[in-house]
């Protein structure tokens, strides 16, 4: 009910005679979809669908009209019509086809703006809290919505809420001075009984970036650390080729030496210490 739809079809029609131009052709609806009684005072029959097609005596041609659905179904009638007695004419119809031209206004859905949030933190890094907005984006109504975080260093305020179409803040905070090294992903998924999309999630990406001394990639840089450091040294010019020492190289010239020492020992904060300021 209430969605707009294109009634299309392919006519030809032949003539005998000078009776072209009396032709007349309908593409009815009835919205009641009976489909017993051609007669129906409930048939929109609509305007004449060849009284601007050209009078001669074979025409194909195309035809069309809209009609917007009044409930659950809809029945099609074509009719032709010629006020001569016997007319001699011929008329076919062909291809029928009915295309919905646009959808029922669509119901209440959950709009989430940003729909993710990505940071890139270092070790030991607390982030700042995050903002973003929740409401009702589609049609006519109110979600009544709650979110809830999947993990434990993420929570929201509020957490709960209704929105009639206008954008609710909803606050962001966290706790990220434990994170692991390496990339923590949180969703916050929001439920509203009344939205088609109830359940979508907002998405919340942290990398947690360790220091280029944290060889063992531990948040820490310690005496292992060193160990590994330790094992890579060569001397000043003397390239360093191992693969597994690359890494030591923190200057980038090539080798491992005092200058790369002096790196590692700014960055070196002690077993289970997050490193300060370091490269």
């Amino acid at each position: 009910s209430g969605e707009a739809y294109l009634l299309i079809a392919w006519v030809k029609y032949e003539f005998r005679g000078m009776q072209p131009t009396q032709l007349e052709f309908y593409l009815g609806v009835d919205p009641t979809g009976q489909t017993g009684n051609g007669n129906a005072a409930t048939i929109d029959w609509g305007i004449d669908q060849v009284a601007d097609k050209a009078k001669v005596h074979e025409t194909f041609t195309h035809v069309w009209r809209t009609f917007t659905a009044a409930g659950p179904t809809a029945s099609i009638w074509l009719r032709a019509n010629h006020p001569t007695s016997n007319p001699s004419f011929k008329f076919y119809v062909d291809l029928v086809e009915v295309r919905q031209l646009d959808d029922a206004p669509p119901g209440p859905m959950i709009e989430l703006t940003p729909w993710q949030l990505n940071h890139t933190i270092s070790c030991g890094e607390q982030l700042t809290d995050d903002v973003f907005m929740i409401r009702n984006g589609g049609g006519a109504g109110t979600i009544t919505y709650s979110l809830q975080p999947n993990c434990s260093w993420v929570s929201v305020v509020p957490d709960s809420g209704t929105s009639s179409g206008e954008q609710d803040p909803i606050t962001v905070s966290y706790n990220t001075a434990d994170l692991d090294p390496g990339l923590n992903t949180c969703t916050v998924t929001v439920t509203a009984p009344e939205a088609s999309n109830s359940g979508t999630s907002l998405v919340i990406n942290v990398t947690v970036e360790t220091p280029a001394a944290d060889f063992d990639e531990d948040c820490d840089v310690d005496q292992e650390d060193f160990g590994h450091f330790q094992s890579c040294l060569t001397g000043g010019g003397v390239t360093q080729t191992l693969e597994a020492c690359l890494s030591a190289d923190l200057d980038n010239d090539d080798d491992v030496d005092e200058a790369d020492f002096a790196i590692f020992q700014s960055c070196f904060s002690g077993p289970g210490l997050p490193p300060g300021t370091c490269p």
